[in-house]
């Protein structure tokens, strides 16, 4: 039986994300409430995201809730 892929996402619009509004990578982690080398692991497609850490950016980042569209180019293009 054949494994299943494991989809490779590229995460560039989250990292200018993160640079616009965090500065810093460990600004963000902070704001997830993960260290910097969890946010690297994920980063670098080793681990996932989970979905408080998508929640959570999604809907207290910024001043407003970001839309689906921006969701999806943040953490699921591929």
């Amino acid at each position: 039986m054949r494994e299943k892929e494991k989809p490779k996402f590229k995460y560039a619009y989250l990292r200018g994300f993160i640079r616009e509004n965090f500065k810093t990578l460990a600004n963000y982690a902070r704001f997830l409430g993960i260290s910097p080398s969890t946010l690297n692991d994920r980063l670098n497609g080793n681990t996932s995201f989970t979905q408080a850490d998508i929640y959570k950016t999604a809907n207290f980042a910024l001043d407003r809730k970001l839309t689906a569209i921006e969701v999806n180019l943040l953490f699921f293009s591929l």
